[in-house]
């Protein structure tokens, strides 16, 4: 009963602030991408592992990184080198509410790739209203949340999701109309 409760304020909340939420989306290909975004769960270790790695990777190409990684838990995660949220930031009906959550919904990303294997509704909501021009996610994620999604069912380690995401992003055709979607 709670359950649909809160679902169903989440839902409330999302497509209120979507309604009011304008962002310029376009396709991007990842060698044209200056600034990208990582959304990721970072509370296993083994996970956390390849997603760091192509961050870095993505850095010594010269492209802008930001990293935000939820962390399953209710501890202090400040000793990461990346900003993170967890149990604590999250209200009732799953609406993020740290302030680098919000920070991370405000950056103008041009790429921003959603890690997480298993969506959340936390996860979907700080990706359906990010200002970033091209996000990316799992088939699992929400509509709203993504603009090309991939089918991870199958492999569902992030590794083979952060290989998937790039040869997709390297075939990615860029459009001289770019869409502002209210």
């Amino acid at each position: 009963m709670f359950e649909k409760l809160r679902q169903h304020l989440f839902q409330r909340d999302l497509q209120k602030r979507l309604q009011t939420h304008s962002s310029k989306r376009a396709s991007m290909p990842l060698e044209r991408a200056r600034y990208v975004g990582i959304l990721f769960d970072g509370t296993n270790l083994d996970e956390r592992k390849p997603v760091l790695a192509f961050a870095k990777r993505l850095k010594k190409e010269g492209k802008r990184v930001k990293l935000l990684a939820f962390m399953d838990n209710k501890a202090d995660n400040s000793n990461f080198p990346f900003n993170s949220f967890n149990r604590k930031d999250i209200s009732w009906h799953y609406i993020p509410k740290s302030q680098d959550a919000r920070d991370f919904m405000e950056e103008p990303f041009d790429i921003l790739i959603n890690l997480s294997l298993s969506p959340s509704p936390w996860m979907n909501y700080l990706s359906s209203l990010s200002k970033a021009r091209f996000r990316v996610g799992t088939a699992d994620a929400a509509p709203e949340a993504c603009d090309l999604m991939l089918d991870m069912s199958k492999s569902g380690n992030v590794e083979e999701f952060i290989r998937q995401a790039e040869r997709y992003l390297e075939k990615m055709q860029t459009h001289r109309n770019e869409v502002s979607i209210p």
